[in-house]
């Protein structure tokens, strides 16, 4: 007799999710993937890569231009000899800074920067995810059907706070973190937004998943800041 073959399901392979958007429960890496993503360059040179952006963890005596010359020794630092400029380098007053906190590294002015149609189609993309956000999502849509409303005027008035948040035309030309020590909130506001990391800023990147790393990439600090909005709202 001929024999049956039994055929077995064709296993998918897992489907490739970039490190920015990975899904991060609280939005906090967890132990493992901390140890797994520290290093150090030098003894008093000890970094975190969350999601692309390098943070810096602070030596007792540490100082911004003490803080500098030690990066600038590495090559990928470089640009921190030429970006003193407290809104497009380490924005954050000496008297906060603290052993063992964790400091966003400023990025390249070059890197950071993004065109009108770039900052489109980031915002696009996370309309269409924050759609789908059981929590966030039906408030949004009703955002979108108020009379007149329609995704390019939405997604123009994202661009406009968002350039007020940077400084002005173009997009991203200051740092994406801002520690807000002068007013008493005594915490960093992170992504395009400098959405505050406390309360409900805090509460909603939790509630995301996303790490702090993560609030750099535009299409997640458009979503953030949406999550915000309708949380405070």
């Amino acid at each position: 007799p001929t024999p049956v073959v039994v055929s077995s399901p064709i296993e998918q392979p897992p489907k490739f999710i970039p490190e920015e958007f990975m899904f991060h429960k609280n939005g906090e890496l967890t132990p493992s993937e901390r140890a797994e993503k520290t290093f150090s360059l030098a003894k008093d040179v000890t970094l975190l890569d969350d999601a692309g952006v390098f943070f810096y963890r602070v030596c007792a005596g540490d100082t911004k231009v003490r803080i500098r010359e030690k990066l600038v020794a590495f090559p990928e630092f470089a640009h921190l000899k030429t970006q003193t400029y407290r809104l497009e380098s380490f924005n954050i007053d000496d008297e906060y800074l603290a052993a063992d906190m964790w400091i966003p590294i400023p990025r390249a002015n070059a890197e950071r920067a993004i065109k009108p149609e770039q900052f489109s189609v980031a915002a696009n993309a996370a309309l269409d995810r924050i759609l789908k956000n059981p929590l966030f999502g039906p408030t949004v849509a009703h955002m979108l059907e108020k009379p007149e409303m329609t995704r390019t005027k939405f997604i123009a008035a994202l661009m406009a706070i968002a350039e007020q948040e940077s400084g002005g035309a173009p997009l991203g030309q200051f740092e994406f973190q801002r520690y807000e020590g002068e007013h008493g909130h005594h915490e960093f506001s992170f992504s395009i937004f400098h959405v505050l990391m406390s309360g409900v800023g805090l509460n909603v990147r939790r509630e995301l998943g996303m790490t702090e790393g993560q609030t750099f990439n535009i299409e997640n600090g458009v979503m953030l800041f949406l999550a915000y909005v309708v949380e405070k709202s």
